[in-house]
C-alpha cells in the first residue's frame, strides 16, 4: 500500500475548508487532517498552524476531512494527510511537504532521500502513540482534542 502522495488532486470542497468559498483553481491554503479522536494527534495538528503560514488542522472524520478524502480507502484512517494545490500527501510525505510549503526546501530534499525510513518510523509511532503521548500533558492533549472537535461541528461534521 503506497500512503506518500496520491495522483489524486484534492477536491473543491478541500480548498473551502480555509477559506469558506471555492477557489479559482489557483493556490489554495494547506489543510492537514489528523485523527481527531488523538489527543497528540490533534496537539501536533495545532503546533504546525502555528509554525506553517495558512495550515488549518481537521480531523479525518470531520465534513472537510471527508471531502478532502473522497475515494481514498481504508488508508484515510491509517495515517495524517495534507491536501493543498499540489495534490494529496499521506504519511511521511506530510512532513516533507510541509517542510516545502514552509520555505525549509533544504530540509524537503533531506526528507526525500529518507522517505522509505521515514514512513517506518512514522508507523512505529502509531502503532505506540499511547507511550510516548505522556510527553504532552493531558490538559493540552485535551484542549486541541476539543479545539478540532469544535472546527469539525462548525464545518457541519460530526
Amino acid at each position: 500500500m503506497d500512503i506518500t502522495r496520491s495522483t489524486v488532486p484534492p477536491t473543491v470542497a478541500a480548498a473551502t475548508v480555509s477559506s469558506g468559498a471555492p477557489t479559482d483553481g489557483g493556490p489554495i491554503d494547506p489543510v492537514l487532517l489528523v485523527d481527531g479522536t488523538c489527543g497528540v494527534c490533534c496537539w501536533v495538528g495545532l503546533a504546525l498552524e502555528r509554525r506553517v503560514p495558512g495550515l488549518t488542522a481537521h480531523a479525518i472524520d470531520s465534513s472537510a476531512g471527508r471531502q478532502a478524502l473522497v475515494g481514498m480507502d481504508a488508508a484515510r484512517n491509517a495515517s495524517w494527510h495534507l491536501c493543498d494545490s499540489t495534490g494529496r500527501y499521506s504519511g511521511a510525505a506530510v512532513v516533507r511537504r510541509l517542510s516545502e510549503v514552509s520555505g525549509h526546501s533544504h530540509l524537503a530534499r533531506l526528507l526525500r532521500g529518507i522517505e522509505p525510513l521515514g514512513e517506518r518510523v512514522y508507523a512505529t509511532a502509531v502503532r505506540t502513540r499511547r507511550h510516548w503521548s505522556r510527553l504532552v500533558p493531558r490538559r493540552r492533549r485535551d484542549l486541541a482534542r476539543a479545539v478540532i472537535a469544535d472546527r469539525g461541528c462548525r464545518a457541519g461534521g460530526p
